[in-house]
């Protein structure tokens, strides 16, 4: 009988039928998107003054699209307006490459690349001088005697070694070591920060409705705008209380190094935070109870991991990559990361925070009218 009862129940709860077979789907087809997307990643690389045989190899690689630099901007600055993941300079036949680092997995696209060309241009050149050598040296030796001959050897040896390209590597953000971590750690802490907000406040909210606390309210003299006001005040400073502990713990504990001005992480958090707020507001409206409330996350909240910035989307089908826009942690990580990785100002990011801000508007504004399927008379 009790399993009868139960089987029936769950045929005529079409949201846990869902959860159970349409979401596991919908994480794993996402998933493979972007991992099979990031096994053809390609990056841009910036050259300065680089040798044309050097060049020749460069351009062979399919994964590296190359950008040419021919200005007195600083590293930091032309990495950051080309957009590059790293900038190959040469003087003479040292080469020094200064990586981004950003995104890690960029970083290791240009290393293997680079190193493949520098060895493949460096057995060039051996080739092409152990020949002209033996060339020399087979015009020569019948008619000069053993010790100049040495001496020949000698010379063309010496201008051999001399021409070896030698290659020094620095990092804006992170170094040659940076673990999986380092690489999401800006994104991992506007994702805690926004989970958390919002299972607590659509959790707390929702108990309100069960109780009947919130049908209470609404027979009162109390306006919907005053009772979402209340709610999101309360829960904001919760929000922005946690929001400082966790940017606190992360920077100066953990030792994340934020290139940017820490308040502007605090800032984008407590962004990130205020639409969580409201979306779990606006979410607990729509579920009956706790485990209705919990089956919004793999539709929700799971899919914003993937788009926040912890996964590069570059070489993404366009398709998806506009989808993502739909996520507010879209716009949160890419700040996060502007902000902590590549030490960006309030005027990088400026767009990013005004539709953080837009979605916070938007979704309160749904509660309230939200609100009216709920006030009785």
């Amino acid at each position: 009988m009790i399993f009868e009862r139960i089987l029936k129940e769950l045929s005529r709860d079409k949201r846990t039928l869902a959860l159970v077979f349409l979401a596991p789907l919908l994480v794993l087809g996402l998933l493979y998107l972007i991992l099979q997307s990031n096994t053809n990643l390609s990056a841009r690389l910036g050259t300065e003054n680089v040798s044309p045989n050097l060049m020749k190899q460069l351009k062979k690689n399919s994964k590296i699209n190359l950008v040419a630099i021919n200005n007195k901007r600083s590293i930091s600055r032309n990495l950051k307006k080309y957009h590059l993941a790293a900038l190959l300079k040469q003087k003479n036949q040292k080469l020094t490459v200064t990586y981004q680092n950003a995104d890690t997995s960029l970083t290791a696209v240009v290393k293997e690349n680079l190193v493949k060309s520098i060895t493949k241009d460096q057995i060039k050149s051996i080739k092409s001088k152990i020949n002209q050598s033996q060339q020399e040296l087979n015009s020569v030796i019948k008619s000069l005697p053993t010790t100049e001959q040495k001496a020949i050897e000698s010379k063309l040896g010496s201008k051999k070694n001399g021409n070896s390209l030698s290659l020094s590597e620095k990092y804006i953000y992170g170094n040659a070591n940076s673990s999986l971590f380092t690489a999401i750690a800006p994104v991992l802490v506007g994702f805690l920060v926004f989970f958390f907000v919002f299972l607590i406040s659509g959790v707390s909210l929702l108990q309100e409705r069960t109780t009947g606390t919130l049908g209470r309210l609404l027979t009162s003299p109390v306006k919907r705008q005053e009772i979402i006001a209340g709610y999101v005040g309360a829960y904001g400073l919760l929000a922005i209380l946690q929001t400082i502990v966790v940017v606190i713990y992360a920077i100066y504990v953990l030792g994340i190094n934020s290139r940017g001005s820490i308040w502007l992480v605090m800032l984008i958090n407590l962004l990130l935070a205020l639409v969580a707020l409201s979306m779990g507001l606006l979410v607990s409206t729509l579920a009956s109870s706790e485990f209705q409330m919990i089956q919004f996350i793999p539709i929700l909240i799971v899919p914003q991991v993937f788009f926040s910035g912890m996964f590069n989307l570059s070489d993404m089908n366009s398709f998806w990559r506009i989808f993502a826009h739909i996520f507010p942690m879209y716009y949160g990580g890419d700040a996060l990361i502007d902000v902590i990785k590549k030490g960006a100002g309030i005027e990088n990011i400026g767009i990013d925070l005004l539709i953080l801000a837009a979605f916070a508007v938007i979704l309160i504004s749904i509660n309230i009218i939200g609100l009216r399927r709920y006030r009785r008379v």
